[in-house]
């Protein structure tokens, strides 16, 4: 974390909030969460970031559909990620070789980020 904010606030959650102040950062989230989620729609363009496995973070491509209820969207990756994909993701993704888009499943919407 660079901002000294977020370094704040958190060190604050972390020894000083009680539950009352915990409610009011949850809802905080919730509420900034429901602001970044109306940039994205099905068609628009994302860069994948912030995700466990890796290998998936920086792969490019275009929102499919929206599952609003679990925050989560399945992403048609363009052409270069369904590639580096194919090479990376070898033990999870079966991606046949003429195959030169792919949807993946079930992304969080926090790990989409909009693409310029």
């Amino acid at each position: 974390m660079t901002n000294p904010n977020l370094s704040a606030a958190r060190a604050y959650i972390l020894t000083l909030a009680n539950w009352a102040d915990l409610e009011t950062v949850t809802q905080a989230i919730r509420d900034r969460r429901t602001v970044l989620n109306a940039n994205l729609s099905p068609g628009r363009t994302i860069r994948l970031s912030g995700l466990r496995r890796c290998y998936l973070n920086r792969l490019t491509g275009s929102i499919h559909t929206i599952d609003p209820t679990r925050e989560r969207a399945d992403i048609e990756l363009d052409e270069a990620s369904t590639q580096t994909l194919r090479s990376k993701g070898r033990e999870k993704y079966d991606i046949p070789q003429e195959q030169t888009r792919y949807i993946l499943r079930g992304v969080p919407l926090a790990a989409c980020i909009p693409a310029p």
